[in-house]
């Protein structure tokens, strides 16, 4: 019989498991006949292995050849030699097992670290089918994979949820009272909203899959349809697709350990709640860069007490109290978990309109604007002493257990030093009397939200411990886009090259991005010991953490979902 000539690709490892063994399929000349590389002679495939061993340890990664063999003479020749492509769910045990084969070292292993496979690794994902029907696609808000049956309005959801059933929520304009049922579906689709809204970043920091547009599932035919929400690729399938996810490996495990070791910056956690500080710390992150106690008052409860306080003139004692009782006792929890490390409490911080409900008419022309942050609590001072006062109350219990956090009180919405010196005043004297042998450790910092105070900064740094800037609104204000509503035309202005990105998603460089850096230089002029810290929803993005490295910051505070990235660019960006 006529000796057969192969020709194909082979792997030093399999890139589908990632198994130490020459991997690949050889084709006839004629197209008539396949050959796995399994079945050659021993001597041959011996010979081969020891080829693609040497260029693993050349190339620093595994090796793909591309070879002739020659049936005629039993021997092969090499056309091609090059750096294999693997898939990215074998990327992470492949890299630790170059790691314990010494072929790489840890530094090399973040050099090569691919990170725009990293969001793949962390998120559910959808096992994908040959016949998949894509009803719609929308931009990404949160990683993820999630299926269940299209609701639309809260009284459904809410139904559906007592029965236990999965759900998909499509929701068009998100209420303070929706906000509440994120964490209980599967995944959501917004359909209005921006990707920094409100219900953007509530759905980031639950870890809730979610994507932004696909208003055509409004639709009354797509009423109780079931479907998959992939919110890693931006698409939405028909029908109940199987899901899985690599975040329990111990690879990856090792790999982030190993990005933390080598960072140069502090990774702390956005956290509102003892379940989100748990969610960070199973991620590799101790301590809160911005625990937003706003985000405590999203159940109907504690939105109606929240509402009772702020939209009287003179809140009744009883509704003080009782905000400070839950309060305190969320405060506790919170620093329960967190002994031994740093939160930052942010006071009170969130537009009059996401917590007015849907009966309440009297709203604000422009709310992000309007009567929020420093200047909402320096009017309802009321707030800033209950506050006060929950938590250091929770602080003196944990501390009489014999456990500490070291606590940072952060000013919200800052545009002016006076602000910041009234609100200091306040908090001292409401401290000295819970506190009057100064037991308790405490900072007080203000967040950099507004331009004006940015180019002030100069007045601030002296009269606190620490900066924090909020690029969510740094970047509304200093385009003049609002994060609700830029959807509608930011891609256009993309496309034509009118922004490099949505601001929204990577940091505006020359604009946000210089402005940070130029304000923490004039910081660290005035206060030495200043510390100086970034949140908001660029900092899950690769070249926005390469850019704030390199403003010499301390920490990036993010949320859950994003952790993993930030973890892995930061170190990787440290070398």
């Amino acid at each position: 019989m006529k000796a057969v000539d192969f020709f194909g690709s082979v792997y030093s490892r399999d890139p589908l498991t990632g198994e130490r063994k020459p991997s690949g399929n050889l084709y006839a000349f004629d197209g008539k006949t396949t050959l796995d590389i399994k079945e050659l002679d021993k001597k041959l495939v011996n010979k081969l292995k020891r080829i693609l061993r040497r260029l693993e340890r050349r190339m620093h990664f595994v090796a793909e050849v591309f070879i002739v063999y020659k049936g005629s003479k039993n021997d092969f020749e090499i056309k091609l030699k090059k750096r294999a492509k693997i898939e990215s769910y074998v990327y992470p045990k492949i890299l630790i097992d170059l790691l314990e084969e010494k072929i790489i070292s840890e530094k090399e292993l973040l050099k090569i670290l691919p990170l725009d496979m990293v969001k793949e690794w962390f998120a559910s994902r959808i096992v994908k089918e040959k016949q998949m029907k894509k009803l719609c696609s929308g931009r990404i808000i949160s990683y993820g994979a999630g299926k269940g049956k299209i609701l639309k309005d809260r009284k459904r959801v809410e139904q559906a949820i007592e029965r236990r059933e999965q759900v998909v929520w499509v929701v068009d304009k998100v209420s303070s009272d929706d906000l509440r049922l994120f964490s209980r579906v599967n995944a959501l689709v917004l359909t209005k909203s921006g990707p920094t809204s409100h219900a953007a970043v509530v759905a980031k920091a639950l870890g809730i899959p979610a994507i932004l547009g696909c208003r055509e599932l409004l639709l009354k035919k797509y009423d109780g349809k079931n479907i998959t929400v992939d919110a890693n690729e931006g698409n939405v399938y028909a029908g109940t697709l199987s899901l899985t996810s690599l975040a329990a490996d111990e690879e990856l495990k090792r790999i982030l350990n190993i990005a933390e070791r080598y960072s140069k910056i502090t990774v702390s956690a956005n956290a509102d709640t003892a379940n989100d500080a748990m969610r960070a710390i199973n991620l590799g992150v101790n301590g809160i860069g911005l625990c937003r106690t706003e985000h405590m008052f999203l159940n109907k409860e504690r939105s109606k007490l929240i509402r009772q306080i702020l939209f009287v003139d003179k809140p009744l004692e009883t509704s003080l109290d009782k905000l400070k009782e839950i309060q305190e006792k969320d405060f506790f929890k919170l620093f329960k978990v967190e002994s031994g490390n740093e939160v930052i409490v942010r006071y009170l911080d969130a537009p009059l309109h996401e917590f007015m409900g849907e009966n309440y008419k009297d709203r604000e022309e422009n709310p992000m604007l309007g009567m929020r942050g420093a200047r909402m609590l320096l009017k309802k001072t009321e707030i800033i002493k209950v506050q006060t006062r929950a938590i250091f109350s929770a602080l003196l219990r944990l501390d009489s257990k014999g456990e500490k956090v070291k606590v940072g009180l952060e000013i919200p919405f800052v545009m002016d030093a006076s602000e910041v010196k009234a609100f200091k005043s306040i908090v001292h004297e409401e401290i000295k009397k819970l506190d009057p042998d100064g037991k308790i450790y405490y900072e007080i910092g203000a967040m950099i939200e507004v331009p004006r105070a940015a180019y002030l900064i100069e007045e601030i740094a002296g009269i606190v411990d620490f900066i924090s800037f909020g690029t969510n609104d740094l970047t509304q204000m200093m385009l003049g886009l609002s994060r609700d509503d830029a959807g509608s035309f930011i891609d256009y202005y993309v496309e034509k090259r009118f922004l490099p990105a949505d601001p929204f998603v990577s940091l505006d460089q020359s604009g946000v991005g210089k402005l940070i850096e130029e304000t923490s230089k004039k910081a660290r002029r005035v206060n030495k010991k200043i510390k100086i810290s970034v949140c908001g929803e660029q900092a899950g993005d690769p070249f926005s953490i390469q850019m704030l490295m390199r403003s010499n910051i301390d920490s990036i505070s993010c949320s859950s979902s994003v952790i993993p990235m930030v973890l892995l660019a930061s170190g990787k960006f440290s070398l």
